[in-house]
């Protein structure tokens, strides 16, 4: 697209050009006519000064406008370079501050016997290809847990229950498959229900596998009916929650990526230099970026900034779990779903600029 756009642009240069000495040229042999017209040009001298008087200011007059176009060739090249300049210094300054970034590192390990996960931490640093990693899974994990909490609060326990069990089951069906599923339910809204009115409840431990395959339905059935709102309010808490404990080492960096897409909006071709920021960041760095988007620490300008820039483009819908992944992420066992489960694969489907604009519609309604 934009190389047709630049091809455009340079025949259309040529053709302007031409038409500027073609247009010259007919005006002096309509001037030439006029006063060839007006009697014996051979004999009249005024009619020959007056036609070499006219000829010269328009020559003049073209000469003006050849400068001036001249002028503004070199501006806009200057404007270029300068524009080029700027992006590189502040890309530079992102990517060094990008491989330097390091965080604490944590250890996720899911106890197959109580079936939860426990986080173990370590007085260290993570390695420069684990900061990114441990961030971009832990975020997933987080994503889960606040669309699971959303369940209740959009759907009564027998309109849940329908949507994931079939009406017409084998009994072998139900105790390989669907009693699982039941009692994940069932777990669900004894939670919810504890977290609303406090006190003790006991729940029958299920394997994340269950409330993953529930967490994935729940998506699908909010997209179907195009109920954003508890996917957005789930990826902002997921993010803020995240976030947290490194804000001081992310903030730097989600600044460094908003100063750079906030200063390329004003060049005169924002988009290339926004083809070469996106070229630059990892998927997890843009999943981060995603969720980023939808966090306390973005605004509606950051949100507009990512939209502009089509920053997610290239990011599928799998990637940031809004459909099933079939690949499996270290140390998130659960994502790789039992046969019995897991549906077809999907096709590639990508985050278009639609469903991100109705994404950030829903939050900046929210928080209006």
């Amino acid at each position: 697209m934009n190389k047709e756009f630049f091809k455009f642009k340079r025949y259309f240069n040529d053709w302007l050009s031409w038409l500027s000495f073609i247009s010259a040229l007919i005006i002096v042999i309509i001037l030439f006519w006029y006063f060839y017209t007006q009697g014996d040009f051979e004999k009249e001298a005024a009619n020959w000064g007056d036609f070499g008087s006219l000829l010269g200011a328009i020559t003049g007059l073209i000469a003006f406008i050849g400068v001036l176009f001249t002028l503004r060739q070199s501006k806009q090249q200057f404007t270029n370079s300068e524009d080029r300049a700027i992006f590189f210094e502040l890309l530079k300054i992102f990517i060094a501050y990008r491989d330097a970034l390091r965080v604490q590192r944590i250890d996720w390990e899911y106890d197959t016997k109580q079936c939860k996960w426990e986080i173990n931490s370590y007085n260290e640093l993570c390695e420069q290809e684990k900061t990114y990693q441990q961030i971009y899974v832990e975020l997933y994990h987080c994503f889960y847990y606040e669309i699971r909490k959303s369940i209740p609060d959009n759907f009564s326990i027998e309109e849940f229950t329908n949507k994931n069990i079939p009406e017409k089951i084998t009994v072998g069906q139900w105790i390989l498959t669907y009693r699982t599923l039941a009692i994940a339910i069932d777990n669900i809204y004894k939670e919810h229900g504890l977290g609303q009115h406090g006190g003790s409840v006991v729940t029958i431990p299920i394997h994340q596998n269950a409330y993953d395959y529930l967490c994935l339905n729940a998506i699908k059935i909010y997209m179907k009916e195009n109920n954003l709102k508890p996917i957005t309010e789930a990826l902002a808490k997921a993010a803020d929650y995240c976030f947290e404990p490194y804000k001081n080492q992310l903030g730097t960096y989600f600044r460094n990526a908003y100063y750079i897409l906030d200063t390329v909006s004003d060049f005169k071709s924002p988009q290339k230099y926004s083809n070469i920021f996106r070229a630059q960041l990892s998927k997890k760095e843009l999943a981060i970026l995603f969720f980023n988007s939808f966090s306390s620490l973005s605004n509606h300008k950051t949100r507009q900034l990512y939209l502009d820039a089509d920053l997610f483009n290239n990011l599928e819908l799998k990637d940031i779990r809004l459909k099933e992944s079939t690949g499996n992420i270290p140390r998130m066992g659960y994502i790789s779903f039992p046969s019995i489960l897991q549906p077809k694969a999907v096709r590639n489907e990508y985050i278009s600029y639609e469903f991100l604009s109705k994404l950030y519609k829903s939050i900046d309604t929210k928080n209006d």
